[in-house]
C-alpha cells in the first residue's frame, strides 16, 4: 500500500467524520462505501505483508485513522437509533391512519 494510498483512507475516514457530524446522511452514507473498502483493502494488504517494516507501516496507517473510526462508529449507531425511532413513528402514524379509514368506513356505511 502506497503512502498516496494511506492519504486516501486517512482523508476518506475524515471526510465521512465530517459527514456525520454535519448530518449529511445521504452523503455520508455514499462515503462510507468507499472508506470501507479502502480500510478493508488496508487491512487485507496487513494481513498479507510478509515484510516486517512492511508490516509496522501499515500498522501504523491503520493506527492513524482509529481515533476517527471510533466516532464515527459512534455517529452511526446514534444515527442508526434515530432511524429506528424514526420507523416506529411512521408505523404507528401509519396504524393510527388505518383505524381512522376503518372507523370512517364504519361510520359511512
Amino acid at each position: 500500500m502506497t503512502e498516496a494510498a494511506e492519504l486516501t483512507l486517512n482523508q476518506r475516514s475524515q471526510q465521512l467524520l465530517d459527514q456525520l457530524r454535519e448530518e449529511q446522511w445521504e452523503a455520508a452514507a455514499l462515503s462510507a462505501v468507499s472508506y470501507l473498502a479502502a480500510a478493508q483493502q488496508m487491512m487485507r494488504a496487513y494481513q498479507q505483508a510478509t515484510i516486517p517494516e512492511e508490516k509496522q507501516a501499515l500498522a501504523l496507517q491503520l493506527q492513524a485513522i482509529e481515533k476517527n473510526q471510533a466516532e464515527i462508529a459512534v455517529r452511526l449507531q446514534a444515527w442508526t437509533r434515530q432511524l429506528e425511532q424514526n420507523v416506529v413513528r411512521l408505523q404507528q402514524r401509519n396504524a393510527g391512519c388505518q383505524d381512522y379509514r376503518a372507523q370512517m368506513a364504519h361510520g359511512l356505511a
